[in-house]
C-alpha cells in the first residue's frame, strides 16, 4: 500500500530522523543531539559565523556555541549571522 504524504509525516520521529531547518533549508538527521559545529557543518555555514536557535515568542533567540550540544526536536529552526553584523 502506498503511504500518503500525511502518513509519512505522522510516522514516529525515530523511524525517519528529525527534521530541522537551518537558514530556511530543511535537513533530516538521524541524530538526537548535535553540537553547534556539527549543525554548521551540515548547513555549510562558514567557521566563525554565529549560529542561533530561533526561540518562539518575544524572547531573544539563543546563540549556540560550537561545542554546545543541542537536543534536536522536530521543526527546530536555526540560522547563522556572519561575524561583524552585530550592533
Amino acid at each position: 500500500a502506498e503511504m500518503t504524504e500525511t502518513e509519512l509525516h505522522d510516522r514516529p520521529a525515530t523511524e525517519r530522523g528529525v527534521l530541522i531547518v537551518i537558514n530556511e533549508v530543511e535537513y533530516t538527521t538521524q541524530r538526537r543531539e548535535m553540537t553547534g559545529r556539527e549543525l554548521m557543518t551540515l548547513a555549510d555555514i562558514p567557521d566563525g559565523n554565529h549560529l542561533f536557535l530561533e526561540v518562539p515568542g518575544p524572547g531573544d533567540d539563543r546563540q549556540i556555541g560550537p561545542d554546545e550540544e543541542v537536543r534536536l526536536h522536530r521543526k527546530m529552526r536555526f540560522y547563522d549571522v556572519p561575524v561583524g553584523n552585530f550592533g
